[in-house]
């Protein structure tokens, strides 16, 4: 019998996987915005705070503190992916087929699948309903995710519907992505959001299993073709928020012509997201970086001639 994630694969370039829309977003973009997020990313940064984002199948999430050992879902799984152990809940992921059972038993909403296929016309049909907002606050749709390129065929035919629409277009990217894709993108992009999670090649590929040459090459290409770009860090405490990193990103961001960057301060709320997909989160016990210490940033940037944002 065909499960759902195989059927999932054979669809056309129309279809992509998504995990979530937000409407009424305003720190993806300018104005008011609607955030739509696509599945799968390239990268396995340490501090991941979407973690649900980075496989490109639909997946079970389970929020444990919901639970009130009903049994609701064990009774109808098929498959036999939900079991109580002395008033244990235990979850056995791989035996899922994503059928929506247990989601529909479960009253307190414990169970949630993440990872949805839809069409570039439902996407387009969502994203239409706020053009009234986007047209008197000068917003638009910004696409994100995981990352949004990893699904090149359907951002592309959505970038391009949405243009067609008359609608601002941004998309939020770590970067990593071959330049004959995001060549292609580039011209239905009217803003880039581009992170730069650290400038050392070595110390990036050890905190995100990737080197960082692609992504600062397609950096500085991205600006050779006149788009605008915002540089936006995500601050990991002990690993990219010290002075010395940031005074040599400040130093490499104006080196090529910019002259701001925005600062997105570490969420600690972030890693509770890890046991709702069954992983474990890497960097615990870490805090999000003080009002003092964010403003002796504001003041590095100054010293390097860069303007620095905070977006809390």
């Amino acid at each position: 019998m065909e499960t759902h994630r195989q059927a999932q694969r054979e669809v056309s370039e129309s279809d992509g996987v998504i995990f979530d829309i937000k409407r009424f977003a305003t720190d993806d973009g300018p104005g008011i915005r609607t955030t739509v997020f696509l599945k799968g990313c390239p990268l396995d940064c340490l501090w991941c705070h979407s973690p649900e984002s980075k496989s490109d199948d639909s997946e079970l999430l389970f929020v444990r503190k919901k639970c009130v050992g009903c049994g609701s879902c064990e009774s109808v799984c098929p498959e036999g992916v939900h079991s109580f152990l002395d008033h244990e809940h235990l979850l056995d992921r791989k035996r899922c087929i994503q059928c929506g059972r247990c989601i529909e038993a479960c009253l307190q909403e414990a169970i949630e699948i993440k990872g949805k296929r839809v069409t570039v016309q439902e996407v387009v049909e969502e994203v239409r309903k706020d053009i009234a907002f986007f047209r008197n606050t000068g917003g638009g749709v910004t696409f994100s995710g995981g990352e949004p390129t990893a699904q090149p065929q359907f951002l592309m035919s959505l970038l391009g519907s949405c243009k067609e629409e008359g609608i601002h277009t941004a998309i939020e990217t770590c970067g990593f992505v071959e330049w004959k894709i995001l060549s292609k993108i580039v011209e239905y992009v009217d803003l880039f959001l581009f992170d730069v999670k650290h400038i050392d090649s070595i110390r990036h590929r050890k905190l995100t299993g990737q080197s960082n040459d692609l992504i600062l090459s397609n950096l500085k290409r991205l600006l050779q073709h006149s788009k605008p770009v915002e540089i936006r860090v995500p601050l990991i405490p002990k690993i990219n928020d010290s002075d010395r990193h940031l005074i040599q990103l400040f130093s490499y961001v104006h080196s090529i012509g910019l002259r701001s960057v925005t600062l997105l301060p570490f969420n600690e709320a972030a890693g509770s997201k890890y046991s709702w997909c069954g992983k474990r989160f890497a960097l615990t016990r870490l805090k999000t970086q003080t009002e003092e210490r964010l403003k002796k940033m504001v003041e590095l940037g100054v010293g390097a001639q860069v303007n620095v944002r905070i977006q809390m």
